[in-house]
């Protein structure tokens, strides 16, 4: 059975809120574009393969307009944190996620960090990805979400923040962390 784009925001809307109806204490955790070893999102989908192969990225939308990261050592954490906490049930929370930067700035401040050129970033038409969504289920993904690249992009986190006393990982921790990941990959396809 094939699900297309357009159908899985409303089968991810369903599950909340039949996890909502059935009774069962139900807290939902929520972040932005995911960065950190081994995360899945435009970091690690697009930019860390251009980086390492020293090419241009091709991003979807346009790579100079503000968009939120979500690490995902903050989400672990704020998941666990609101578990054991009832003010958080049956409600829908914001992992605490930094202000919003923009992906040429990412992709710059990873390049700075390890040393490497810094890569050019080219804008990619945005029916690219809906076009290749018919046959790549990560296109189709990313093209059910394509509305994040082609305007500005801020997940706001404060309310969790405040209710939890969470905050944000400083960016170059997970940056950090991805080089490190890179380098072990590397590592191991040498030997």
């Amino acid at each position: 059975m094939r699900v297309h784009a357009i159908e899985t925001g409303k089968v991810r809307i369903k599950m909340w809120q039949d996890a909502l109806d059935s009774g069962v204490r139900t807290v939902e955790v929520r972040g932005s574009d995911y960065i950190g070893a081994g995360a899945v999102g435009i970091f690690s989908s697009v930019l860390l393969p251009a980086i390492a192969k020293g090419r241009t990225a091709y991003v979807p939308g346009n790579p100079d307009l503000p968009h939120s990261f979500t690490y995902t050592g903050d989400m672990a954490r704020t998941m666990v944190a609101l578990a054991g906490d009832d003010r958080a049930y049956g409600k829908a929370w914001h992992a605490p996620t930094l202000p919003a930067i923009t992906i040429r700035e990412l992709a710059d401040r990873y390049t700075d960090l390890i040393g490497a050129p810094r890569v050019k970033l080219r804008a990619m038409p945005r029916f690219v990805m809906r076009t290749a969504g018919l046959v790549v289920p990560m296109a189709r993904e990313m093209a059910e979400m394509d509305y994040q690249f082609y305007a500005p992009f801020h997940l706001d986190s404060s309310l969790t923040e405040d209710t939890f006393g969470l905050t944000p990982t400083d960016l170059d921790v997970p940056l950090r962390e991805i080089a490190v990941s890179a380098d072990a990959t590397l590592a191991r396809r040498m030997n």
